[in-house]
């Protein structure tokens, strides 16, 4: 320094005032050893920066569309002014980033080249970018993600939207529905427009989809619309002295009608046990008087339990265009009954019943069902003594009428 400050050569040192040329020696040399000691130490160094330093550190600035820079991070290289930058750029929501390196980048005036990765789901970018020596700027713009809707009726209607990254195949098995078997065919529509069989495939055994992915394009709105079909199930039973009598099938989550016809002579039953899947059930009404069952909501394979007991039928007793009040009135069917024989009549005798058909009747039979009509039959009682001389007068004409006839026939035959 002294000898720079003279105006002379550093081999001029030796000419200082005595002691000082040593001193100069020894100081330039430490000052250049620390010198070398921090450019070591800042070659050596792998720090990440994350701001513009005071030594004139690379800035990275951009303009992405639908998405950010999120952060960057640069290492000087050697002693030339040179950084390695890695950028991670994050897309909003509801976009990817580009598949491919489609981001421009530029040092200066000049464009650059990259290495470009992205994350399993497409939503963070990363660039690489080797011997920077300038500020970059990076732009470019994010993708729009597919849009994929499976609406799905069973009974109701219920929808369920998802973003996809576009480029790439869509598989989605259709949401299960109890009660409900999967489409025999889907329907779906692209920006609108039914989709071509060819740009999907879908099977009805699994109620899986698989949409193609060239029409899995940026921004595109799939709608997968399905109409389940409603399962049906079988009807048994076991009626004792009966039968149920049924039209249709039944269908999952409908209601549905059975009757009871019970077998002659006997009536319906007064409870009756319904299962479905195996299983008792309450859902269901019953009316004893019609023998009619009503399940209210089907949920699976019905089975019916009842048994008929045997029927009580009415007896009417006439006589004439009278009713008779006598006992027994009721029968039961399986039992019968006697009938009665203390009937009385002023003037007359009772001889016995009749049917309608007029046939001659003492008891109902164990196995005659159905409300009987009986008829009295009587005959005029002869010993009375308040008969009147016309009435006896009759009598004796008839019975002289008939004497006559029998020898009429006697003589003829002689």
């Amino acid at each position: 320094f002294y000898a720079v400050y003279r105006g002379e050569k550093m081999s001029d040192c030796d000419n200082a005032p005595h002691g000082l040329g040593r001193a100069i020696k020894v100081t330039a040399l430490a000052l250049i050893l620390a010198f070398i000691l921090m450019t070591v130490g800042t070659i050596g160094s792998d720090e990440d920066v994350d701001a513009l330093d005071a030594n004139g550190n690379p800035v990275v600035t951009s303009s992405i569309t639908h998405g950010t820079v999120a952060n960057y991070t640069y290492s000087p290289v050697g002693q030339g002014g040179q950084w390695d930058v890695d950028i991670t750029i994050t897309a909003s929501t509801g976009y990817v980033v580009p598949e491919d390196a489609d981001f421009t980048v530029y040092m200066g005036n000049t464009r650059v080249t990259y290495e470009y990765s992205t994350s399993s789901s497409r939503s963070i970018a990363y660039l690489y970018i080797d011997g920077v020596t300038q500020d970059l700027e990076v732009t470019g713009s994010c993708v729009e993600m597919a849009s994929v809707t499976i609406r799905v009726t069973a009974g109701s209607t219920t929808s369920t939207s998802s973003d996809e990254v576009p480029g790439i195949a869509y598989s989605e098995r259709l949401p299960s529905r109890t009660g409900y078997d999967y489409p025999s065919s889907v329907t779906i529509t692209r920006n609108g427009s039914t989709m071509s069989s060819s740009g999907y495939t879908y099977s009805s055994s699994t109620g899986y989809v698989t949409i193609n992915a060239s029409q899995m394009t940026e921004g595109a709105s799939i709608t997968i619309s399905a109409t389940y079909v409603a399962e049906t199930y079988s009807v048994t039973g076991s009626v004792t002295h009966g039968s149920l009598d049924y039209t249709g099938t039944p269908t999952y989550g409908q209601s549905y009608t059975i009757n009871i016809d019970p077998d002659n002579g006997y009536d319906y039953p007064d409870r009756v046990t319904v299962t479905m899947n195996g299983s008792t059930t309450t859902n269901y009404s019953y009316n004893s008087e019609t023998g009619t069952i009503r399940i209210n909501s089907v949920t699976g394979a019905i089975s019916v339990t009842a048994t008929c007991g045997a029927a009580t039928y009415s007896i009417t007793y006439h006589d004439g265009n009278s009713t008779l009040s006598l006992n027994p009135n009721r029968y039961t069917y399986g039992v019968g009954c006697t009938l009665p024989t203390n009937v009385e009549k002023e003037n007359y005798i009772f001889v016995g019943w009749r049917t309608a058909d007029g046939a001659d009747i003492e008891s109902i039979s164990r196995t005659t069902y159905g409300d009987v009509d009986l008829y009295a039959v009587f005959i005029d009682d002869l010993s009375n003594e308040n008969l009147g001389g016309t009435q006896m007068m009759y009598y004796i004409v008839a019975v002289l009428a008939i004497v006559g006839m029998v020898g009429v026939a006697y003589i003829s035959r002689k």
